[in-house]
């Protein structure tokens, strides 16, 4: 037939499980890896075309590892985010929104935002603006209702200004992006860490 178990269509259950043995498997996993193996596949197709894995076939995915008793979770979450701009000059305002983060087999209800310059928030959505140029790590940390938990990260850089003040580059924050003419403004000093990488956009 052309159908597997749960209404998902042959093909798209073969395209699921061949993704997640070429991409997520090796020798040593276990049945418990292929669970984890197959829901981020499934979720992964979803997010590249909802058209052909709609979110269903995932829930249907998410139900037959249930049912032969596979998998020890009560559900399956995922955090996916988007950010309204990953890369400008400082100040940088960005707007970050967890939407289309997804849950099987419980409810989302919390959302947990680091920006990478000690900064937090929580909610859907948050915005933050990043006052230093630098690279940050943003993650966020999705949980649900059953206690289980997903986390994700996108890198924002903000971009060295014309004007440079006095300032520190650190190591941690590197590295630095200059992306236009700069200069220092007069009388300012500009620290520059050991093992601070600079490039040029």
């Amino acid at each position: 037939g052309d159908v597997v178990t749960g209404g998902v269509p042959r093909e798209a259950a073969e395209e699921i499980y061949y993704r997640a043995l070429t991409t997520y498997l090796d020798v040593d996993s276990d049945f418990d890896d292929a669970y984890d193996a197959t829901m981020q596949s499934c979720l992964d197709l979803n997010a590249s075309d909802s058209t052909t894995y709609p979110v269903s076939y995932c829930e249907s995915v998410f139900d037959a590892f249930a049912a032969v008793g596979i998998n020890t979770d009560a559900s399956y979450v995922w955090a996916d985010l988007s950010a309204s701009s990953i890369a400008g000059v400082a100040p940088l305002a960005t707007t970050f929104d967890a939407s289309d983060s997804y849950d099987l087999g419980s409810t989302i209800n919390g959302y947990e935002w680091h920006f990478g310059d000690g900064a937090t928030a929580t909610g859907v959505t948050a915005s933050h603006t990043y006052s230093e140029p630098g690279t940050y790590e943003v993650m966020l940390i999705v949980t649900d209702a059953a206690g289980n938990f997903n986390t994700t990260t996108e890198t924002i850089t903000a971009y060295v200004g014309s004007t440079i003040s006095t300032a520190t580059w650190s190591y941690e924050r590197s590295p630095y992006v200059i992306s236009s003419s700069s200069s220092i403004s007069s009388g300012a000093t500009l620290t520059i860490e050991p093992g601070v990488v600079i490039k040029f956009a």
